[in-house]
């Protein structure tokens, strides 16, 4: 049984989120992003701001309201986050107080599964639009079975303009897990992870 499209439009309740730079100092040292002096130094001009990825833990409060939402009929258990596509309209700041909305915009069928795409948009305490989050979550089982027939262009190889080479740790997955509130067994529990 699919996830019921009567739930395309629905938003949800508005979460707030009161920017902490030791929140956002976590992330950046959970995600690797540790060397980047504009989330350390104060004195910098401007001040610190958070990373830009930060905005998956400030929008990310609102993923449970879609996914556990009984009438949407989501199966978690069959769930991937397939997608995930932000735009950013200004930088995050100590201090902020955010709003955040998510609201699903489509479900669509995939042949092999349903693809379930919701937005999460931020504002500041002027109303103004801080990001746009755009999320895809892939139920895997859910969709008619027909295979699509269209193919996917080939893509065009590019040339590297640079590249940078990080050291993960065995444990950066529970140290992201804490750090982005993102607790999915997934990210911490290696048979589920199978």
């Amino acid at each position: 049984m699919g996830m019921n499209k009567a739930v395309i439009g629905r938003e949800y309740q508005v979460r707030e989120y009161e920017v902490n730079p030791k929140d956002f100092t976590f992330y950046a040292l959970a995600t690797n992003d540790y060397d980047n002096p504009y989330y350390w130094e104060e004195s910098r001009p401007g001040g610190i701001m958070a990373p830009p990825m930060f905005a998956v833990v400030y929008g990310g409060i609102c993923v449970p309201d879609v996914i556990f939402d009984k009438e949407l009929g989501m199966n978690v258990m069959m769930m991937v986050h397939g997608e995930q596509d932000i735009k950013f309209h200004k930088p995050v700041k100590f201090g902020m107080k955010l709003k955040s909305r998510a609201k699903v915009v489509d479900i669509i069928d995939k042949g092999s599964g349903e693809l379930c795409q919701f937005v999460i948009s931020t504002k500041d305490e002027k109303n103004e639009l801080v990001t746009e989050a755009t999320y895809g979550f892939f139920v895997r089982g859910g969709g008619s079975g027909k295979k699509d027939d269209k193919k996917e262009p080939e893509p065009v190889p590019g040339k590297s303009i640079f590249e940078v080479k990080k050291k993960i740790m065995s444990h950066q997955t529970y140290i992201y897990a804490f750090a982005s509130g993102d607790h999915n067994f997934i990210h911490v529990n290696p048979e589920m992870a199978k």
